[in-house]
């Protein structure tokens, strides 16, 4: 990306629209289910799992359970 900017351009054209659906979504799912979505967003990161979870994404890659 650091020598295309086309590419570079073209990441921002993708990331920024799927915030704004997530947080469309998650506004939408608060309104459905009340205070029981808002404390596992709490309890949730957005996108990425955060590093101390780390180990329990790469046992269910490793083992799909």
């Amino acid at each position: 990306l650091a020598q295309n900017w086309i590419g570079f351009l073209m990441v921002f054209m993708f990331v920024l629209p799927y915030y704004g659906i997530a947080r469309a979504e998650d506004k939408e799912l608060v309104r459905r289910y009340g205070a029981s979505f808002e404390t596992y967003v709490e309890g949730k990161p957005m996108f990425f799992p955060r590093w101390t979870d780390l180990s329990s994404v790469v046992k269910l890659v490793w083992s799909g359970s």
